[in-house]
């Protein structure tokens, strides 16, 4: 599918809930595909992170936007039929993005980060743990954080989304704000309460 410049559709697109948007996206609706590019994850990849990574690669910000297209739809939408409806739509294709710019990434450089955004179920992972040397010990630890993560997101998605956008991501709560419809007050305050959370997981386990 070309991707127009401008979405002029007649279907007021942001009206409609998640569960029909994405019922119009599986058959392949044009029109409602321009909406999700134009007006979901073109301004998510103007970010700061992704734009100062687009001139690093020398990468156009629109390039970006046609390859997370790319990678969400290839293989019959086979990464969009992986979204449960856990969290808000944007959030997830934040993390698309994130994945998508990976494998640009693979491609230009012939390695890809160790860090995946979701795992086969369609659930946000990440090592919510501090840089260290690479030990047995410490590789437990990383097992152990991503049970504890799981355990976060069956209790509140948007926790989740908020912990790893802030912590593992470095998105500035203005940003998160953004990205989540939320107001920047609940971001930190969900901030927080989900790092208490974390930290009373690590203490248990000691």
């Amino acid at each position: 599918m070309k991707i127009k410049t401008k979405c002029n559709c007649t279907q007021n697109w942001d009206e409609l809930d998640t569960n029909e948007l994405l019922e119009h996206l599986y058959q392949g609706n044009s029109s409602a595909w321009n909406y999700v590019c134009l007006e979901l994850i073109a301004p998510l990849t103007r970010q700061r992170k992704y734009v100062e990574m687009a001139r690093d690669l020398s990468m156009e910000l629109d390039s970006l936007v046609t390859q997370t297209y790319m990678y969400i739809t290839k293989n019959n939408y086979e990464k969009l039929r992986k979204y449960c409806g856990d969290g808000k739509f944007q959030a997830w294709l934040y993390f698309q993005i994130k994945d998508a710019l990976k494998l640009e990434l693979k491609e230009l450089r012939g390695k890809l980060q160790n860090v995946v955004s979701e795992n086969e179920t369609g659930t946000p992972l990440c090592k919510y743990t501090e840089p260290a040397e690479c030990t047995h010990e410490n590789k437990l630890h990383e097992a152990e954080a991503c049970v504890w993560l799981e355990e976060l997101w069956q209790q509140s998605p948007m926790k989740t989304f908020v912990l790893l956008l802030r912590a593992q991501n470095g998105l500035a709560a203005d940003d998160v704000s953004e990205i989540l419809g939320i107001n920047k007050a609940n971001v930190d305050q969900l901030f927080s309460r989900a790092k208490k959370i974390m930290r009373e997981k690590r203490n248990d386990a000691i």
